[in-house]
């Protein structure tokens, strides 16, 4: 054992102890170490012969070592795996690597380490630790690397990390973590890698990792936020990132400007996300991404407005999510993508042109989707490169509609299971392809084609469909033809004018909100391996015919049996209504009437009349007569 390895230092949780050893013991030891240094001299300086290489070897494995543990003089590393004591003891003070891996340790206190300025490695994980101090870590000027992983850390106060320098990689995972404060890593000045998977992160303030600029991977896994920005907003101050993983989180959508634009950042990882169903087309706004990966979360379609903003894409990642189709131009615009990752999405059909727009696409996985159907031979566009597909997991029908991949060169698939013909069911397909043996077995019919009605007439801003039926003896791809000649190909979701192929056998035309410019001749191609046919419908747009007011649609319609009698009933009492009435009116009028009376009221003057005139009897008589009308 070489004489920079051979010391010894008691410690214990930190302050050094002076251990208590017999005068035999020490003379024992004394005696050893000479004659282990003579004897190592003799056997530098001698010729080695073969005891004397066992001699040696025995030496650098580190005979004398920590009781537990194992020791190796020739690179100065102690391991310690599941140790049975709870205190650091015995370790030379040399040592340039340590491993004390599964023992009792519960915390760290200040100083523990302060006479080991050779230490570069150290791992401490699987302990029991719950706390560190401020300078726990002091006097470790040249550690390269630390491992706190699988303690039971729940807080990391600040400064606990001072005097390490020159760290390069922290290990802080599967721990309880749950709050990363301010300034928390102050000190790390050479921090590059930075692994906080596992713990139950819920919050990280703005200022967590200022002043580790050095960063260029950060691992976060598990976290329990429920706010994306919590993570993604403290890290705009890490300007050296490369790469980035928030695996496994709870959340279920990615708004606009989800992560910070950095220069540096070519890799982010957002799989497992299992609740995540919605990006935004913003979300990676501004990134230069090589390298994407959202697999395992609840997707059901490629977020191709999202992702068709990274053009830079190298490598795709979308395994495991809940996709279906894939539909035409998904991916057109990815001009850079080379590796494409499509595992066990269950994925029924690939639209036409679905990998369209890949021009330097090399690598193509479709492997554990075992209900897709056979790729048609429009899928790929016009290929500038080989791309090599893994379609294992899938079996065919190999009929026609697989020729395209013995004419086609630039697709390279090296297996191809075929369900039928039964001749060669559970066999690969290409074993016919070499020896040309397909031609006989792989012919099939021009599809029937047929669209129903003929001819159809739309109403002017309302939807209308239609509908183009084809029977053939092999699956069938439906186009329809626009009568500005625009092909309207099946699974494009934007638009009024869209199609829909429910099977390879029925493709459905819709129109919403028809206008007067849609009407003419719509075209249904239907084509397979055996060749193609066409059918054409003839759509006329008739102008909307006014609607009459819903109170004349309601009169119109009022006229059952129980609304006749009804209105019998109700005219019948109107008309003794009005009977009344007109008689409480006219009685008491005709009695005012009668009650007006004339008094006639006659005055005459006084005149002497003669007895002749009066008939012999004397008197006055008023000659004078006055009318007046009283009403009594």
């Amino acid at each position: 054992m070489n004489a920079t390895f051979m010391p010894f230092a008691d410690i214990r949780m930190g302050h050094q102890t002076t251990t208590k050893i017999s005068p035999y013991l020490v003379s024992y030891l004394l005696t050893t170490y000479v004659a282990w240094t003579v004897g190592l001299h003799h056997l530098v300086q001698a010729e080695p012969s073969a005891e004397g290489n066992v001699g040696l070897d025995r030496v650098r494995r580190g005979v004398m070592c920590v009781t537990g543990c194992s020791c190796n003089s020739a690179t100065a590393t102690v391991t310690c795996i599941w140790p049975s004591f709870d205190t650091i003891t015995s370790v030379p003070v040399g040592t340039s690597a340590l491993s004390f891996r599964g023992g009792k340790l519960t915390k760290v206190p200040r100083g523990t380490f302060a006479n080991f300025a050779s230490l570069k490695t150290l791992h401490l994980d699987q302990n029991n630790i719950k706390t560190l101090a401020d300078g726990s870590f002091t006097g470790l000027s040249n550690l390269r690397r630390l491992t706190l992983s699988r303690n039971a850390l729940w807080v990391i106060p600040r400064n606990s990390f001072r005097g390490l320098q020159r760290v390069s990689r922290l290990d802080l995972s599967k721990n309880r973590i749950s709050v990363l404060s301010s300034y928390v890593f102050t000190g790390l000045a050479s921090l590059m890698t930075l692994d906080l998977r596992d713990n139950p992160v819920s919050f990280i303030t703005e200022n967590a990792f200022a002043g580790v600029t050095a960063i260029k991977q950060l691992y976060l896994r598990g976290c329990r936020v429920t706010n994306i920005a919590h993570i993604t907003k403290p890290l705009r101050t890490l300007l050296s990132l490369q790469t980035l993983q928030l695996q496994s989180l709870q959340i279920s959508y990615l708004p606009t400007k989800v992560i910070p634009f950095l220069p540096n950042l070519t890799s982010v990882d957002l799989s497992y996300w299992k609740g995540l169903r919605r990006i935004h087309p913003f979300a990676f706004s501004g990134l230069n991404l090589k390298t994407l990966s959202l697999n395992g979360g609840s997707l059901t379609g490629v977020p191709s407005q999202a992702i068709l903003k990274i053009p830079s894409l190298v490598n795709l990642s979308l395994s495991g999510n809940p996709i279906r189709y894939i539909q035409p131009y998904d991916f057109n615009g990815l001009k850079n993508l080379q590796n494409l990752y499509l595992k066990s999405l269950n994925i029924l059909d690939v639209r036409e042109m679905g990998f369209i727009g890949l021009d330097s696409l090399r690598f193509l996985d479709l492997t554990g989707n075992p209900q897709l159907q056979p790729l048609r031979r429009k899928v790929f566009g016009s290929l500038k490169t080989v791309v090599s597909v893994n379609v294992t997991g899938s079996t065919w029908k190999c009929d026609c509609n697989l020729k395209w991949f013995a004419a086609t060169p630039n697709v390279n698939i090296k297996r191809i299971t075929c369900n039928s013909p039964p001749l060669w069911r559970n066999k690969n397909l290409f074993t016919y392809l070499k020896t040309r043996a397909y031609d006989n077995l792989m012919t099939c019919s021009v599809p029937i084609v047929a669209v129903r009605p003929s001819a159809l007439n739309a109403t002017m801003g309302q939807n209308t469909e239609l509908s183009c039926y084809v029977s053939s003896g092999a699956a069938s791809t439906i186009n329809w033809v626009a009568p500005n000649k625009r092909v309207i190909l099946s699974g494009l979701p934007w638009g009024r004018v869209s199609m829909n192929q429910t099977s390879r056998s029925v493709g459905t035309l819709t129109i919403k909100n028809v206008t007067a410019a849609d009407a003419g001749k719509y075209v249904c191609l239907a084509y397979n391996g055996g060749g193609n046919r066409t059918s054409t419908v003839d759509l006329k747009v008739v102008p909307v015919v006014p609607t009459p007011p819903a109170s004349y649609l309601q009169m119109k319609h009022a006229y059952t049996k129980e609304n006749f009698i009804l209105s019998c009933l109700i005219g019948s009492l109107l008309f003794l209504g009005a009977v009344v009435g007109c008689y409480s009116i006219i009685f008491p009028c005709s009695r005012m009437c009668q009650a007006q009376t004339i008094a006639i009221k006659i005055d005459m003057p006084e005149t002497t009349l003669s007895p002749e005139q009066t008939g012999g009897r004397k008197g006055n008589v008023s000659a004078n007569m006055n009318i007046q009308r009283s009403t009594l």
